[in-house]
This record gives C-alpha cells, structure tokens and sequence, in this order.
C-alpha cells in the first residue's frame, strides 16, 4: 500500500477476510507471498493473522511430476481453460484456480488429490518450547539461521537455499532425541538473495556470537564459521635467493589478497593448501623438502627422491634455479590475478 495508514475501507475488507478465513484453508497459487502480504497488512492493524496454506505451485508439481513448468500462465494453456477478465487481477485469478482445482478433479482421482493435499499443508511439530508462529513465519528463501539456548548462547549457524526447510529439518520426529531439539529457545534468522549472501550472513550470525558461548558454531562441513575467513590462505612465491623460490603459506588476514602479487591457488584452510601442493608436487616430480613439506633438516635425500619422484634437487643432483622455473611453470598451478579496482566493490545478487 502507498500510504503508511491503511484507509478505512481496506480495513474493513481486512477484518471480513479474517472473520471469512478463520479456520479455513488459504489457497493461492505462490501461496507464500500472497500469505506473507496479507500477515503484514494484518500487522500494521496490530492483528494477528494466521491460518493453514496451500500453495497450488507445489500441488500441481506433486501431482504432475513429469511436467517442468507449473506457472499460472502454463497451467492454463496446459489444461485449456479460459480467462475471464484481466488474467493478473485478483478475481481472475481466483476464478482460473477455482477452474484448475475442478479440472484436476477431472483427471486424478479424488484420493491422490486429498493425500497430496495433506502432504503439502501437513505442518511439521516443534518442541513445546519455541513458538509455533515460527511455522508461518520461516521464509522459503536462502538464507542463514542462527540457534540459541536458553542462555542465549550460540548452538548452530548455517546457511541454506531455504530456511524454512532447513530450519524445520532440525526438528523432525526423527531428531527429537538431539542435543538441538532439546535445547534449542530461540531461533534467528537473515534472509538473502541467493548462495553469495546466505554465506555472508551466516558470517554475520556467527560474528554476534557472546562471549559466553562454549564454542564457535559449525558449518554444514563441520568447519568453524567464525574461525573460517581467518583461514583463507594462498601459497605466494618468495625469493630466498638469487634463482630460488620457495611458496610460502600466507593468510588473507595478513594481506590483501586482491592485491598481492605471485599467488597460486585459494584455499579455505591450510589443510586444503597443503594437499594442494603435494598434489603437484607428486605430479610435476618436484622436491617436498625444497617446498616446505618435508623437514628441511634433514641429511640425505628426501621420500620422493628415494621413490624415483623427484629429481634431486634435495642432494645438488638437480639446480635450484630449474627446479624453482619448474614450479613456477607447473601447469597444475593457477595464478590469481590482481583486482582492478581500488577498493571495495559492491556485488548485487539477485534471486
């Protein structure tokens, strides 16, 4: 609505459609948004609205699996109805679902119907203690949610392409004897535009953390969220030496890393990086000690050299001038380019 006062004849439409709705099933096609509109306008008269909803999207789709598209415009040439009026008013709209619900009537029977029916608007248990409006008011949108005990510490944050799936699975009969079912009091939740902005929020959710909590929250991987963009790393070649180079682990909360030169690979810990590097080494046949991955201490040849993988380098068989232009020429490694920008620059993500 345009104006922040809604006018008097929308509030008394409002007030009939919560005395008509009562008890009854809200049905609309994208069911969510139509649901979600009519709760914000219901809240700005400080009411609030709620009843059990049936979106016809996922009714056509559990009906009609085989079919792609299950938009309104496509199920009306699918099924050959016609349109009376304007096709995006509301009373078109309402008319052309009413014919498609009679239709569907026609072709399945009224069993299959009525169990996908349930199926759909079947509304999931929460433990006793969290609220139930949690189930009307979980978005189906990418995200990142947050869980808190009854301390209001910190237990889980993750981040999902729909909250409200993810955040109901955590709560199912099945999982009733866990750790978060039990515990969980509070539950918060950032929703996003896609998988860029879910993560970002998921790092804003563990960065709020108080300082009371037991522990970092865990990823979906079982990582640390917060401890998670300390890790980012990149190997970056240093001169230790006239025609002697050697990678160096270095971490972005150290450098910038769009702006540093003579970086290979990013990887999201060190573990990922060490891997990494001992990946080409097998494969280009170069030294592990000369990279750091051995104890350069040592006399003798390294393990590589004693299975034929390495060239000698570790016992002056080999140049270290070749060995450092057969790393940086190593076909398994990829140079990050630097930013052409200055500073930061904004990215709009869109659903």
């Amino acid at each position: 609505m345009p104006c922040s006062t809604p006018p008097p004849l929308f509030v008394r439409w409002l007030l009939r459609c919560s005395t008509v709705c009562a008890g009854r099933l809200f049905i609309a096609h994208n069911a969510r948004f139509d649901y979600g509109f009519l709760k914000s306008e219901f809240s700005r008269l400080g009411m609030d609205f709620r009843s059990p909803n049936l979106c016809t999207v996922k009714l056509s789709r559990k009906l009609f699996p085989q079919h792609y598209r299950h938009n309104l415009d496509t199920l009306v040439e699918r099924h050959g109805l016609s349109v009376a009026g304007d096709r995006h008013r509301a009373l078109a709209d309402a008319r052309v679902l009413w014919d498609l619900w009679q239709c569907w009537h026609r072709l399945l029977p009224v069993d299959a119907i009525r169990d996908a029916v349930t199926t759909i608007v079947g509304r999931p248990h929460l433990p006793a203690q969290l609220d139930a409006a949690l189930l009307d008011d979980l978005p189906e949108a990418a995200g990142a949610y947050a869980l808190y005990d009854e301390h209001d510490h910190l237990l889980l944050v993750r981040h999902s392409s729909n909250l409200r799936q993810q955040v109901l699975a955590h709560f199912t009969i099945g999982n009733r004897d866990t750790v978060l079912f039990r515990n969980t009091r509070r539950i918060e939740w950032r929703d996003a535009a896609g998988e860029l902005g879910a993560r970002l929020r998921a790092i804003e959710l563990a960065g709020s953390a108080s300082p009371g909590d037991p522990a970092p929250p865990a990823t979906r991987r079982g990582q640390r969220i917060g401890v998670a963009a300390t890790e980012l790393c990149s190997w970056q070649l240093r001169k230790l030496a006239e025609g002697d180079f050697r990678p160096q682990l270095v971490f972005s909360q150290d450098i910038d890393f769009a702006l540093a030169d003579d970086l290979f690979g990013l990887y999201p810990n060190r573990r990922e990086a060490m891997r990494s590097l001992r990946t080409l080494a097998d494969a280009q046949h170069l030294c592990p000690r000369q990279l750091g991955l051995e104890d350069a201490a040592k006399a003798g040849a390294c393990t590589a050299y004693r299975q034929k993988n390495c060239r000698g380098v570790c016992i002056g068989k080999e140049a270290v001038g070749l060995h450092s232009v057969r790393l940086m020429t190593a076909p398994g490694q990829v140079q990050s380019r630097t930013s052409p920008y200055k500073g930061p620059v904004p990215l709009i993500e869109q659903g």
